[in-house]
């Protein structure tokens, strides 16, 4: 697990019907510097949950008219709940279903009497792994809109069905289709003192680097082009 992983802001929610457990839940997870807060049955965790999401949750399963299995599948079944990582509580001398804790949604389990030690090393771990998703989503989302600027500017540089059609003498039909969202294949078709120039371009690989890389180049071309350089020797240089 990431050391480097902030969890310092994390608000926890403790669910229990038994006002000791509650008490000594919140005692461990305070003295390390967690902001806790507490429900003691399923009906107002959830009111709590709609007033601020929690970090994370400790859930009992053994609870009068709503359970921790019922409490996580309302949790599971709306958006902006759904990932909030749940961990169960069970006593040893309970009976309780491992299988539906997870199905449910359920991401660990702890059983009582509780172990310091182990409360505080579950809960650092799914707040940890909690945070790493959340930053990989935000990062998912940024490279996912570089690339869609990428794209579009990929789209405008190509040469539109009105370019072609005014070049005379010629019936030109392209298509381009990139494998990802940006390609590194390019093609281009220019007309300029009665000449056309002709170019496909073949960038390795796929993604934002190569589509990158085919932009600044195509783009180069047609500013070469625009100033009339034509000559190989310098045209190359340039490039």
């Amino acid at each position: 697990m990431n050391d480097t992983v902030d969890i310092s802001n994390s608000n926890i929610l403790v669910v229990d019907d038994t006002p000791a457990n509650l008490r000594l839940l919140i005692g461990i997870l305070r003295e390390v510097g967690y902001k806790v807060r507490p429900a003691n049955n399923g009906q107002r965790a959830l009111t709590s949950i709609e007033k601020e999401s929690p970090s994370l949750i400790l859930l009992d399963i053994m609870m009068p008219d709503m359970d921790g299995y019922q409490v996580c599948e309302h949790l599971k079944a709306h958006e902006e709940t759904r990932d909030i990582p749940v961990i169960f509580i069970s006593a040893l001398n309970e009976t309780f279903d491992k299988v539906k804790a997870f199905s449910v949604g359920g991401v660990d389990y702890i059983t009582k009497p509780f172990q310091a030690e182990e409360v505080l090393a579950r809960v650092e771990t799914h707040l940890k792994w909690h945070e790493l998703q959340r930053q990989l989503q935000k990062e998912n989302l940024r490279m996912r809109a570089e690339l869609e600027v990428s794209r579009r500017l990929q789209q405008m540089l190509l040469p539109t069905e009105k370019e072609l059609q005014q070049i005379d003498g010629l019936d030109i039909a392209c298509f381009m289709e990139p494998a990802a969202e940006v390609g590194g294949d390019y093609y281009d078709v220019l007309s300029q003192d009665g000449r056309v120039f002709i170019g496909i371009g073949d960038v390795t690989g796929h993604g934002l680097e190569s589509g990158a890389l085919a932009i600044m180049v195509q783009s180069s071309i047609r500013t070469l082009l625009a100033n009339n350089e034509t000559d190989p020797v310098k045209f190359f240089s340039a490039l």
